[in-house]
């Protein structure tokens, strides 16, 4: 090979370890109040789809600084809570918001990779789940990837929400978590409904008692009272009592929803919790 072979190789070498270690960001569809971009995370090493919904004649008040939620399994509930966030916003119930759904491109894709981003640590044996407790990757993506490219974009509020159900309230409480551990204030409100507290010997519970950095936090919790008592009642109280006794405990506003089972409490707790955090503005 001659020199100049190897010049040529070289640099397409480090132009491709270029692309695998920086953000990017492919616009897939523009409307006046919905966009919707690719964005690839090095942090996770694998590419999300992003919906941001604007409100209603953004484009005659982009200067003014709106309310961010975040919502995660996107693919499913993002297209519920979006006309829902313009309707309320119409009739004064909430104030203009901007909504950021994060999601993998279809429903199917959704289902197969959330476990591996929602999820810390990596499961035991007797979770009888296989996952790799891709989590922390997840938050590392949320907080020094998306947040920035969001400030970026001109969305600087600092007033952001992180909302999810199941495993996305599981990664919800850990984002919660983890920030206080680091102490950063990339959210001020975390909306989780009904998450996965049995996860990994109730990781979570145990974590939360062994924090004492989460004063400032505002954290809506919810459960659907039909839900199996041993493990998720049981484990939604005994979280409750760990965060009451802390710091944190006064700004603990939880829910149960009595009759209602696990998947029933999704809509209902991203409404409240929103309407909790942002909606008195």
């Amino acid at each position: 090979m001659n020199k100049n072979s190897i010049v040529v190789t070289l640099l397409l070498i480090i132009g491709l370890s270029a692309c695998q270690t920086t953000t990017k960001v492919e616009n897939i569809s523009f409307s006046p109040d919905w966009t919707v971009e690719r964005m690839y995370s090095k942090n996770v090493q694998d590419s999300f789809e992003v919906s941001v919904q604007y409100p209603k004649g953004y484009d005659k008040n982009a200067s003014q600084q709106y309310p961010i939620v975040l919502l995660t399994d996107a693919d499913l509930y993002f297209p519920l809570v979006a006309p829902i966030v313009h309707q309320y916003e119409e009739v004064g119930i909430w104030p203009p918001m901007i909504l950021v759904g994060i999601g993998y491109g279809s429903l199917h894709k959704m289902d197969s990779l959330r476990n591996r981003d929602y999820l810390y640590p990596e499961a035991l044996p007797s979770d009888e789940m296989e996952t790799s407790g891709g989590g922390d990757q997840y938050y590392h993506f949320l907080a020094d990837e998306l947040v920035p490219k969001l400030e970026q974009d001109g969305f600087t509020n600092p007033k952001r929400i992180l909302a999810g159900h199941s495993f996305g309230g599981y990664i919800t409480l850990y984002t919660s978590l983890k920030q206080a551990s680091l102490q950063r204030k990339d959210f001020v409100g975390f909306v989780s409904a009904s998450p996965s507290l049995w996860y990994h010997d109730f990781y979570l519970q145990k974590n939360f008692a062994e924090s004492d950095r989460l004063t400032n936090q505002q954290i809506f919790l919810s459960i659907g009272g039909a839900e199996d008592a041993e493990w998720s009642l049981k484990p939604f109280d005994r979280l409750l009592e760990v965060l009451e006794s802390q710091a944190v405990g006064k700004h603990l506003h939880a829910q149960i929803y009595e009759g209602l089972r696990h998947m029933d409490v999704a809509m209902v707790s991203f409404l409240q919790g929103i309407g909790l955090f942002v909606g008195a503005e």
